[in-house]
Protein backbone atom coordinates (compact mmCIF):
# COMPACT_ATOMS: atom_id res chain seq x y z
CA UNK A 1 0.00 0.00 0.00
CA UNK A 2 1.08 3.40 -0.72
CA UNK A 3 1.69 5.95 1.73
CA UNK A 4 -1.46 8.05 0.68
CA UNK A 5 -3.24 5.27 0.90
CA UNK A 6 -2.04 4.47 4.53
CA UNK A 7 -2.91 8.08 5.31
CA UNK A 8 -6.72 7.77 3.83
CA UNK A 9 -6.75 3.94 6.07
CA UNK A 10 -6.14 5.39 9.09
CA UNK A 11 -8.42 8.69 8.57
CA UNK A 12 -11.01 6.93 7.37
CA UNK A 13 -10.91 4.21 10.10
CA UNK A 14 -10.36 6.99 13.10
CA UNK A 15 -8.26 5.82 16.17
CA UNK A 16 -7.08 1.94 15.48
CA UNK A 17 -6.43 -0.49 18.35
CA UNK A 18 -3.28 -1.00 17.04
CA UNK A 19 -0.93 -3.41 16.42
CA UNK A 20 -3.09 -4.75 13.33
CA UNK A 21 -2.78 -6.71 10.32
CA UNK A 22 -4.65 -5.56 7.82
CA UNK A 23 -4.98 -7.81 3.92
CA UNK A 24 -5.81 -6.14 0.96
CA UNK A 25 -7.81 -8.20 -1.42
CA UNK A 26 -7.10 -6.49 -4.51
CA UNK A 27 -3.54 -7.41 -4.09
CA UNK A 28 -4.56 -10.87 -3.30
CA UNK A 29 -6.23 -11.10 -7.24
CA UNK A 30 -3.66 -9.31 -8.78
CA UNK A 31 -1.01 -11.63 -7.86
CA UNK A 32 -3.46 -14.99 -8.73
CA UNK A 33 -4.02 -13.31 -11.66
CA UNK A 34 -0.46 -13.15 -12.70
CA UNK A 35 0.07 -16.92 -11.47
CA UNK A 36 -2.83 -18.16 -13.91
CA UNK A 37 -1.26 -16.12 -16.67
CA UNK A 38 2.10 -17.52 -15.82
CA UNK A 39 0.88 -21.08 -15.32
CA UNK A 40 -1.36 -21.41 -17.84
CA UNK A 41 -4.75 -22.98 -17.54
CA UNK A 42 -3.09 -26.22 -17.90
CA UNK A 43 -1.77 -26.18 -14.33
CA UNK A 44 -4.48 -25.84 -11.13
CA UNK A 45 -3.31 -23.64 -8.24
CA UNK A 46 -3.10 -24.71 -5.03
CA UNK A 47 -2.82 -22.41 -1.68
CA UNK A 48 -0.57 -22.96 0.75
CA UNK A 49 -2.24 -22.10 3.86
CA UNK A 50 1.13 -22.25 6.16
CA UNK A 51 1.97 -18.93 4.74
CA UNK A 52 -1.28 -17.12 6.21
CA UNK A 53 -4.29 -19.22 8.29
CA UNK A 54 -6.80 -16.91 8.89
CA UNK A 55 -9.48 -18.57 8.22
CA UNK A 56 -11.36 -15.60 6.27
CA UNK A 57 -8.16 -15.40 4.52
CA UNK A 58 -7.97 -19.15 3.53
CA UNK A 59 -11.98 -18.80 2.50
CA UNK A 60 -11.47 -15.91 0.21
CA UNK A 61 -8.36 -17.16 -1.28
CA UNK A 62 -10.38 -20.43 -2.50
CA UNK A 63 -12.95 -18.72 -3.97
CA UNK A 64 -10.36 -17.80 -6.78
CA UNK A 65 -7.77 -20.67 -6.88
CA UNK A 66 -8.50 -24.46 -6.90
CA UNK A 67 -7.63 -26.16 -3.54
CA UNK A 68 -5.55 -25.98 -0.76
CA UNK A 69 -1.76 -27.73 0.91
CA UNK A 70 -2.52 -28.38 4.34
CA UNK A 71 0.75 -29.53 6.85
CA UNK A 72 -1.50 -30.57 10.07
CA UNK A 73 -4.62 -31.79 11.44
CA UNK A 74 -5.07 -27.75 12.68
CA UNK A 75 -5.13 -26.93 8.73
CA UNK A 76 -6.79 -29.66 7.26
CA UNK A 77 -9.72 -28.15 10.04
CA UNK A 78 -8.93 -25.10 9.32
CA UNK A 79 -9.62 -25.70 5.46
CA UNK A 80 -12.63 -27.92 6.07
CA UNK A 81 -13.85 -24.80 8.63
CA UNK A 82 -13.10 -22.93 5.47
CA UNK A 83 -15.52 -24.71 3.01
CA UNK A 84 -12.62 -26.23 1.07
CA UNK A 85 -13.79 -29.55 -0.41
CA UNK A 86 -11.51 -32.68 0.74
CA UNK A 87 -11.22 -33.51 -2.89
CA UNK A 88 -9.08 -30.35 -3.50
CA UNK A 89 -6.70 -30.40 -0.28
CA UNK A 90 -3.56 -32.67 -0.13
CA UNK A 91 -2.09 -33.08 3.52
CA UNK A 92 1.96 -33.10 3.73
CA UNK A 93 4.89 -32.64 6.32
CA UNK A 94 7.63 -35.04 7.28
CA UNK A 95 6.13 -35.81 10.72
CA UNK A 96 2.32 -36.82 10.36
CA UNK A 97 0.89 -38.93 13.28
CA UNK A 98 -1.45 -41.40 13.62
CA UNK A 99 -4.50 -39.18 14.82
CA UNK A 100 -3.92 -36.40 11.99
CA UNK A 101 -3.69 -39.57 9.29
CA UNK A 102 -6.66 -40.55 10.42
CA UNK A 103 -8.42 -37.48 10.57
CA UNK A 104 -7.30 -36.33 6.91
CA UNK A 105 -8.37 -40.50 5.78
CA UNK A 106 -11.66 -40.27 7.44
CA UNK A 107 -12.06 -36.77 5.46
CA UNK A 108 -11.33 -38.33 2.30
CA UNK A 109 -9.08 -36.05 0.94
CA UNK A 110 -7.78 -35.84 -2.55
CA UNK A 111 -4.41 -37.33 -1.27
CA UNK A 112 -2.03 -38.08 1.75
CA UNK A 113 1.58 -37.06 0.73
CA UNK A 114 3.79 -39.72 1.91
CA UNK A 115 7.34 -38.50 2.91
CA UNK A 116 8.49 -42.10 3.95
CA UNK A 117 8.41 -45.39 3.60
CA UNK A 118 7.41 -45.90 7.63
CA UNK A 119 4.84 -42.86 6.95
CA UNK A 120 2.90 -45.20 3.97
CA UNK A 121 2.65 -48.38 6.46
CA UNK A 122 1.15 -46.00 8.78
CA UNK A 123 -1.20 -45.08 6.31
CA UNK A 124 -1.94 -48.65 5.49
CA UNK A 125 -2.47 -49.58 9.09
CA UNK A 126 -4.75 -47.02 9.81
CA UNK A 127 -6.45 -47.17 6.28
CA UNK A 128 -7.15 -51.06 7.02
CA UNK A 129 -8.55 -50.20 10.59
CA UNK A 130 -11.41 -47.91 9.49
CA UNK A 131 -11.76 -50.18 6.56
CA UNK A 132 -11.08 -47.16 3.80
CA UNK A 133 -8.56 -47.40 0.80
CA UNK A 134 -6.67 -43.99 1.15
CA UNK A 135 -5.12 -42.44 -1.83
CA UNK A 136 -1.08 -41.19 -1.65
CA UNK A 137 1.23 -38.96 -3.35
CA UNK A 138 4.88 -39.80 -3.11
CA UNK A 139 7.08 -36.34 -2.34
CA UNK A 140 9.96 -37.07 -3.55
CA UNK A 141 13.76 -35.70 -2.77
CA UNK A 142 15.64 -34.96 -5.97
CA UNK A 143 19.32 -36.84 -6.24
CA UNK A 144 19.86 -33.14 -8.21
CA UNK A 145 21.99 -30.79 -5.69
CA UNK A 146 22.27 -27.60 -7.61
CA UNK A 147 18.75 -26.71 -6.40
CA UNK A 148 17.85 -22.66 -6.53
CA UNK A 149 16.07 -20.76 -3.95
CA UNK A 150 16.80 -19.39 -0.78
CA UNK A 151 15.17 -21.86 1.66
CA UNK A 152 16.56 -25.47 -0.25
CA UNK A 153 13.50 -28.40 0.62
CA UNK A 154 15.57 -30.67 -1.93
CA UNK A 155 18.30 -32.00 -2.83
CA UNK A 156 21.50 -34.35 -1.13
CA UNK A 157 20.15 -35.21 2.91
CA UNK A 158 16.90 -34.13 3.89
CA UNK A 159 13.83 -34.49 6.03
CA UNK A 160 11.67 -34.29 3.38
CA UNK A 161 10.31 -36.77 0.76
CA UNK A 162 11.81 -39.81 -0.27
CA UNK A 163 15.09 -40.12 -2.11
CA UNK A 164 15.04 -40.91 -5.76
CA UNK A 165 16.89 -43.48 -6.27
CA UNK A 166 14.62 -45.10 -3.56
CA UNK A 167 11.59 -44.96 -5.59
CA UNK A 168 11.74 -48.02 -7.59
CA UNK A 169 11.86 -49.89 -4.25
CA UNK A 170 9.07 -47.86 -2.74
CA UNK A 171 6.86 -48.51 -5.58
CA UNK A 172 7.44 -52.13 -5.98
CA UNK A 173 6.29 -52.24 -2.11
CA UNK A 174 2.94 -50.30 -2.37
CA UNK A 175 2.11 -53.11 -4.53
CA UNK A 176 1.55 -55.11 -1.52
CA UNK A 177 0.25 -52.62 0.55
CA UNK A 178 -3.86 -53.25 0.51
CA UNK A 179 -5.65 -49.96 1.50
CA UNK A 180 -3.31 -47.64 -0.42
CA UNK A 181 -3.81 -46.23 -3.79
CA UNK A 182 -0.75 -44.21 -4.97
CA UNK A 183 -1.92 -41.50 -7.47
CA UNK A 184 0.16 -38.58 -7.03
CA UNK A 185 3.98 -36.95 -6.82
CA UNK A 186 4.60 -34.06 -5.26
CA UNK A 187 8.11 -32.24 -5.45
CA UNK A 188 8.97 -29.31 -4.07
CA UNK A 189 12.68 -27.54 -4.63
CA UNK A 190 12.91 -24.41 -2.87
CA UNK A 191 11.39 -21.46 -1.88
CA UNK A 192 11.79 -17.47 -2.33
CA UNK A 193 12.96 -17.89 -6.22
CA UNK A 194 13.79 -14.50 -7.84
CA UNK A 195 15.43 -15.87 -10.82
CA UNK A 196 13.11 -16.70 -13.40
CA UNK A 197 15.20 -18.50 -15.28
CA UNK A 198 15.88 -21.07 -12.30
CA UNK A 199 12.16 -20.94 -11.79
CA UNK A 200 11.63 -22.53 -15.04
CA UNK A 201 14.10 -24.96 -14.70
CA UNK A 202 12.95 -26.65 -11.46
CA UNK A 203 9.67 -27.02 -13.27
CA UNK A 204 11.57 -28.55 -16.42
CA UNK A 205 13.53 -30.64 -13.84
CA UNK A 206 10.05 -32.10 -11.69
CA UNK A 207 8.59 -32.79 -15.16
CA UNK A 208 11.82 -35.05 -16.23
CA UNK A 209 11.60 -36.99 -12.90
CA UNK A 210 7.59 -37.55 -13.20
CA UNK A 211 7.92 -39.18 -16.35
CA UNK A 212 10.71 -41.47 -15.17
CA UNK A 213 8.33 -42.07 -12.25
CA UNK A 214 5.00 -42.34 -14.42
CA UNK A 215 6.83 -45.29 -16.50
CA UNK A 216 6.74 -46.86 -13.24
CA UNK A 217 3.54 -46.79 -12.06
CA UNK A 218 0.96 -44.33 -14.29
CA UNK A 219 -0.11 -41.45 -12.35
CA UNK A 220 -3.21 -39.11 -11.92
CA UNK A 221 -1.50 -36.06 -10.61
CA UNK A 222 1.62 -34.22 -10.25
CA UNK A 223 2.22 -31.00 -7.62
CA UNK A 224 4.88 -29.38 -9.09
CA UNK A 225 5.38 -27.33 -5.57
CA UNK A 226 6.27 -23.16 -6.54
CA UNK A 227 8.67 -21.84 -4.66
CA UNK A 228 7.41 -18.60 -6.59
CA UNK A 229 9.50 -15.21 -4.50
CA UNK A 230 8.93 -11.79 -3.99
CA UNK A 231 11.61 -9.07 -3.06
CA UNK A 232 11.61 -7.87 0.47
CA UNK A 233 14.37 -6.30 0.56
CA UNK A 234 17.18 -3.53 -0.86
CA UNK A 235 18.73 -5.46 -3.22
CA UNK A 236 15.88 -7.89 -4.34
CA UNK A 237 14.50 -7.81 -7.97
CA UNK A 238 11.17 -8.41 -8.84
CA UNK A 239 10.32 -12.02 -10.47
CA UNK A 240 10.04 -11.29 -13.92
CA UNK A 241 6.97 -12.63 -14.65
CA UNK A 242 6.99 -11.49 -18.00
CA UNK A 243 10.08 -13.72 -19.00
CA UNK A 244 9.11 -16.26 -16.50
CA UNK A 245 5.68 -16.35 -18.70
CA UNK A 246 7.52 -16.70 -21.88
CA UNK A 247 10.18 -19.79 -20.81
CA UNK A 248 6.96 -21.65 -19.43
CA UNK A 249 5.19 -21.38 -21.98
CA UNK A 250 7.97 -22.46 -24.45
CA UNK A 251 8.47 -25.63 -21.87
CA UNK A 252 4.81 -26.12 -21.81
CA UNK A 253 4.54 -26.22 -25.56
CA UNK A 254 7.42 -28.74 -26.02
CA UNK A 255 5.93 -31.13 -23.70
CA UNK A 256 2.32 -30.44 -25.35
CA UNK A 257 3.86 -31.36 -28.64
CA UNK A 258 5.56 -34.32 -27.34
CA UNK A 259 2.33 -35.39 -25.13
CA UNK A 260 4.10 -35.56 -22.08
CA UNK A 261 2.06 -36.34 -19.00
CA UNK A 262 -1.01 -35.18 -21.09
CA UNK A 263 -3.43 -37.61 -19.08
CA UNK A 264 -1.85 -35.97 -15.32
CA UNK A 265 -3.54 -33.13 -13.50
CA UNK A 266 -1.01 -30.55 -13.14
CA UNK A 267 -0.61 -28.68 -9.40
CA UNK A 268 1.42 -25.54 -8.60
CA UNK A 269 1.47 -24.61 -5.13
CA UNK A 270 1.69 -21.06 -4.03
CA UNK A 271 1.25 -19.13 -0.29
CA UNK A 272 3.71 -16.74 -0.05
CA UNK A 273 3.28 -15.27 -3.33
CA UNK A 274 -0.19 -14.66 -3.20
CA UNK A 275 -0.71 -13.25 0.40
CA UNK A 276 2.57 -11.33 1.23
CA UNK A 277 2.19 -8.62 -1.00
CA UNK A 278 -1.25 -8.08 0.65
CA UNK A 279 -0.89 -7.72 4.20
CA UNK A 280 0.91 -5.25 6.36
CA UNK A 281 1.45 -4.32 10.14
CA UNK A 282 0.35 -0.96 11.54
CA UNK A 283 2.28 -0.02 14.52
CA UNK A 284 1.96 2.84 16.95
CA UNK A 285 4.80 4.60 18.21
CA UNK A 286 4.96 4.17 22.31
CA UNK A 287 8.01 6.05 23.27
CA UNK A 288 11.47 7.64 21.74
CA UNK A 289 14.44 7.62 23.44
CA UNK A 290 18.45 8.37 22.84
CA UNK A 291 20.90 6.24 24.10
CA UNK A 292 24.40 7.25 23.56
CA UNK A 293 24.26 8.20 20.04
CA UNK A 294 21.47 6.22 18.86
CA UNK A 295 17.92 7.33 18.59
CA UNK A 296 15.32 4.55 19.46
CA UNK A 297 11.84 4.25 18.85
CA UNK A 298 9.50 1.37 20.58
CA UNK A 299 6.53 0.29 18.66
CA UNK A 300 3.71 -1.22 20.34
CA UNK A 301 4.35 -4.93 18.36
CA UNK A 302 7.36 -6.31 17.75
CA UNK A 303 9.20 -9.88 17.48
CA UNK A 304 6.45 -11.21 19.15
CA UNK A 305 4.11 -10.85 16.13
CA UNK A 306 6.49 -10.42 13.19
CA UNK A 307 9.36 -12.87 14.00
CA UNK A 308 10.27 -12.39 10.48
CA UNK A 309 10.76 -8.46 10.13
CA UNK A 310 13.05 -9.37 12.91
CA UNK A 311 15.20 -11.32 11.06
CA UNK A 312 14.30 -14.00 13.80
CA UNK A 313 15.97 -17.65 11.91
CA UNK A 314 18.24 -15.65 9.29
CA UNK A 315 21.66 -15.72 9.09
CA UNK A 316 21.51 -12.46 7.60
CA UNK A 317 20.16 -9.77 8.62
CA UNK A 318 18.10 -7.31 6.59
CA UNK A 319 15.21 -4.31 6.93
CA UNK A 320 11.46 -4.71 5.64
CA UNK A 321 10.18 -2.14 4.03
CA UNK A 322 8.54 0.30 6.62
CA UNK A 323 6.59 3.75 6.12
CA UNK A 324 6.12 5.79 8.75
CA UNK A 325 2.91 8.08 9.32
CA UNK A 326 3.11 11.21 10.77
CA UNK A 327 0.35 12.76 13.05
CA UNK A 328 2.25 16.11 12.06
CA UNK A 329 3.81 16.37 8.76
CA UNK A 330 7.60 17.24 8.72
CA UNK A 331 10.38 16.52 6.20
CA UNK A 332 13.28 16.35 8.74
CA UNK A 333 14.72 13.20 8.89
CA UNK A 334 17.03 11.16 11.42
CA UNK A 335 18.80 7.56 11.97
CA UNK A 336 16.87 5.41 14.18
CA UNK A 337 16.87 1.75 15.46
CA UNK A 338 13.26 0.44 15.54
CA UNK A 339 11.99 -1.97 18.78
CA UNK A 340 9.43 -3.44 19.60
CA UNK A 341 8.07 -3.36 23.55
CA UNK A 342 9.86 -6.88 24.73
CA UNK A 343 12.23 -7.27 27.21
CA UNK A 344 15.16 -9.02 24.88
CA UNK A 345 17.86 -7.59 22.46
CA UNK A 346 16.16 -9.54 19.61
CA UNK A 347 13.19 -7.64 19.61
CA UNK A 348 14.91 -5.12 16.60
CA UNK A 349 11.99 -4.16 13.64
CA UNK A 350 14.41 -1.89 11.46
CA UNK A 351 18.29 -1.41 11.92
CA UNK A 352 19.52 2.14 11.11
CA UNK A 353 17.01 3.47 8.75
CA UNK A 354 16.91 6.88 7.69
CA UNK A 355 13.19 7.92 8.89
CA UNK A 356 10.78 10.69 8.96
CA UNK A 357 10.94 12.16 12.51
CA UNK A 358 8.59 10.05 14.78
CA UNK A 359 6.93 11.04 17.74
CA UNK A 360 4.97 9.55 20.08
CA UNK A 361 1.79 8.22 18.91
CA UNK A 362 2.98 7.78 14.92
CA UNK A 363 2.78 5.08 13.17
CA UNK A 364 4.81 2.66 11.62
CA UNK A 365 3.72 0.26 8.82
CA UNK A 366 5.64 -2.76 8.13
CA UNK A 367 4.66 -3.62 4.45
CA UNK A 368 4.85 -7.01 3.03
CA UNK A 369 3.44 -8.82 5.57
CA UNK A 370 0.52 -10.89 4.74
CA UNK A 371 2.69 -14.26 4.87
CA UNK A 372 4.38 -15.87 7.35
CA UNK A 373 3.69 -12.95 10.35
CA UNK A 374 1.49 -13.81 13.07
CA UNK A 375 1.23 -17.42 12.86
CA UNK A 376 4.84 -17.55 12.30
CA UNK A 377 5.92 -16.25 15.55
CA UNK A 378 6.49 -16.49 19.12
CA UNK A 379 3.13 -14.61 19.54
CA UNK A 380 2.72 -15.88 23.38
CA UNK A 381 5.90 -14.69 24.39
CA UNK A 382 5.48 -12.25 27.43
CA UNK A 383 1.80 -12.66 26.93
CA UNK A 384 1.31 -9.73 25.07
CA UNK A 385 -2.40 -9.60 23.09
CA UNK A 386 -2.94 -10.86 20.08
CA UNK A 387 -3.25 -8.03 16.94
CA UNK A 388 -6.86 -7.66 15.72
CA UNK A 389 -6.37 -8.77 11.70
CA UNK A 390 -8.86 -6.97 9.25
CA UNK A 391 -9.93 -7.43 5.22
CA UNK A 392 -9.85 -4.59 3.06
CA UNK A 393 -12.21 -5.18 0.35
CA UNK A 394 -13.03 -3.13 -2.88
CA UNK A 395 -14.88 -0.09 -2.36
CA UNK A 396 -13.11 0.83 1.40
CA UNK A 397 -15.09 -2.31 2.75
CA UNK A 398 -13.32 -3.39 5.86
CA UNK A 399 -14.23 -5.96 8.29
CA UNK A 400 -12.52 -7.32 11.16
CA UNK A 401 -11.26 -10.70 10.84
CA UNK A 402 -9.86 -11.17 14.39
CA UNK A 403 -10.07 -8.69 16.74
CA UNK A 404 -7.20 -7.13 18.95
CA UNK A 405 -6.32 -9.89 21.49
CA UNK A 406 -9.07 -12.64 20.76
CA UNK A 407 -7.71 -15.80 21.36
CA UNK A 408 -10.11 -18.03 19.92
CA UNK A 409 -8.37 -21.19 18.90
CA UNK A 410 -9.29 -21.97 14.87
CA UNK A 411 -7.01 -25.41 15.66
CA UNK A 412 -9.06 -27.17 18.45
CA UNK A 413 -10.62 -30.62 17.61
CA UNK A 414 -13.93 -32.07 19.26
CA UNK A 415 -13.63 -35.99 18.31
Amino acid sequence: MTKKDLCGLIEQLGYINTPAYFYHTHEIDSQIKSLRRLLTDRFRLYYSVKANPNPALVSYIYQAADGVEVASEGELYLALQAKVKPCNILFIGPGKKKEEIRFAIERRIKAIVAESWEELLLIQSVSKQVDVYTSVALRINPAAKNIPGRLKMGGGASPFGIDEELIPEIIAGIQALDHIRLIGLQVYLGTQVLDEAQLVGNFAMIGKLAMGVNAMHTLEFIDFGGGFGIPYYKNDRDLDLHRASRDMHTLLAGWKSQKVLEHCEWIAESGRFIVAESGILLTRVLYKKKSRGSIYVVLDGGSNIHAAAAGIGRFARHNFPVTAIQQVASDEMENVQIVGPLCTPTDVIVQDAMLPVLRKGDYVVIQKSGAYGMTSSPVHFLGHALPGEWLLGEGGAYSVIRKKGEREDHYKFYR
